[in-house]
Formats: C-alpha cells, structure tokens, sequence
C-alpha cells in the first residue's frame, strides 16, 4: 500500500507535541512568497524524505529537529500495482 499526503496536509508541531508528531531533521527551508517549504527526514535507519508546505515564513535552520503530524488534511491510498 501506498499512501500519499500532500504537502499542505503536514504541519510543523511544536516541541510540546511530540507525542502527536513524529520527530524529523530539517534538510532545507525556503520562503516562496506566500508559504515556506521545508524538507525534513524521517526515520534513521532508511530515512524517509518530506516536504511539508506551510504558512508564512517559517524557516527552522537545517539539521534543527522538529516534529510533524498530519494537519486534517486528505491522505490518497493506493492499492500495490504489482501484488506479491
């Protein structure tokens, strides 16, 4: 199973979330007009890459741990295409 979360639909927690978000290191942040991208890992033994769309300018520096969680948005799952 696949599932897909757009970037819009994950938000950055706050440190006191933690147990509502899963913990992330911060690969890049940039502002693009109206809304910052941030790039984060997730996991450590095979890390995970995630974009994470927000409001305004938020710009954890990189490398900065920071937690996400799913902000109600949609998520899409999708069936395997090839069953095993």
């Amino acid at each position: 199973v696949e599932v897909l979360l757009r970037p819009e639909a994950l938000e950055l927690a706050g440190s006191e979330d933690e147990e509502t978000g899963t913990a992330a290191i911060v690969e890049n942040a940039r502002f693009v007009g109206r809304t910052s991208l941030i790039d984060v890992k997730i996991g450590d033994a095979e890390p995970v890459a995630v974009r994470i769309r927000v409001a305004g300018r938020q710009l954890p520096l990189r490398g900065a741990r920071v937690f996400v969680r799913q902000s109600g948005g949609e998520a899409f799952i999708f069936a395997p295409t090839d069953p095993k």
